[in-house]
């Protein structure tokens, strides 16, 4: 797969994550809201801080069958997560 390993780094592995009933391929223990701008995502920018300051990246996501909320510029994929909803900020591509 093709990527810019300065934006991502590199990328060892990719794993299955589901996000809003959709399963994708990405880069395992990346931060998501990279995982969002890898599968290119359309993202408001100037409203993200990237860093947590701004809080306004929350995503709800399920781990190890709980629900969980946190911040997508903090939390990292992992193999089987399921993201139930996105950051207003960020939409799927149509």
């Amino acid at each position: 797969m093709d990527y810019d390993k300065n934006l991502f780094g590199e990328i060892e592995r990719f794993i299955k994550v589901r996000i809003e009933n959709e399963e994708y391929e990405v880069p395992d223990k990346l931060e998501m809201l990279r995982v969002f701008q890898f599968l290119d995502f359309q993202i408001e920018y100037a409203r993200l801080c990237w860093n947590a300051s701004c809080q306004r990246c929350h995503i709800d996501f399920m781990k190890n069958a709980k629900a969980v909320k946190g911040l997508s510029c903090r939390v990292r994929s992992f193999e089987g997560m399921e993201v139930t909803k996105l950051p207003s900020a960020v939409k799927k591509k149509v």
